[in-house]
């Protein structure tokens, strides 16, 4: 009798202590962030090579908001409208983005707190990186897409829930002259946690 009960509490401590080693799923999830749209906004001056213009209407053209491409998403120019990112024809409203933001930021989503960060990738370029690590020290990162700063609008950045859910999206604005006109890019990257 007393075998068969040293038995099963050496079998007991055998599946306790086995089962202690198991490797249990890592609860934190996968953290990843993407280009998730981008929509091009342009400003032309065409139209001032092919006849003298008054200066009162070249200045109007340069302090209008540039108009949205062609093949833009609607549903994309509607969030924007929504968040007063442009105006009542779709017009990119420039002055809704501003320079000098803090490169390090917080955002919140589903009850966590990650930390985020704008930084160029070093002095002698005109690239950034998102980099993003949330509290169990994953951390992602993506090169940001276009050229800032020198001849170019150096980086500046919002942060606005376009995509519904979730973290708040990345809103960059990328501003250049190309070809007789102003263009401004702005390129929308989402921040995910997905279970493994």
């Amino acid at each position: 009798m007393q075998i068969k009960g040293s038995i099963v509490i050496f079998l007991l401590v055998i599946i306790t202590g086995c089962s202690s080693n198991e490797k249990r799923p890592d609860d934190s999830g996968k953290l990843s962030v993407h280009k998730a749209a981008e929509v091009l906004f342009r400003r032309s001056y065409a139209a001032i090579q092919f006849r003298d213009m008054p200066k009162k209407e070249i200045d109007s053209i340069q302090a209008s908001n540039p108009s949205p491409g062609t093949d833009t998403d609607s549903a994309i120019l509607n969030r924007f409208k929504e968040f007063g990112l442009t105006d009542k024809e779709y017009g990119l409203i420039r002055s809704a983005f501003s320079l000098n933001k803090p490169e390090a930021f917080e955002l919140m989503g589903n009850g966590e707190k990650i930390n985020c960060k704008i930084d160029k990738q070093s002095n002698d370029t005109d690239v950034y990186n998102l980099i993003i690590t949330n509290s169990h020290s994953q951390q992602t990162k993506i090169e940001i897409e276009g050229h800032y700063g020198g001849s170019n609008a150096d980086i500046q950045y919002l942060l606005l829930d376009v995509i519904p859910g979730g973290f708040k999206e990345v809103i960059i604005l990328n501003e250049y002259y190309i070809m007789n006109g102003d263009n401004s890019i702005v390129y929308i990257y989402e921040i995910n946690k997905t279970d493994y």
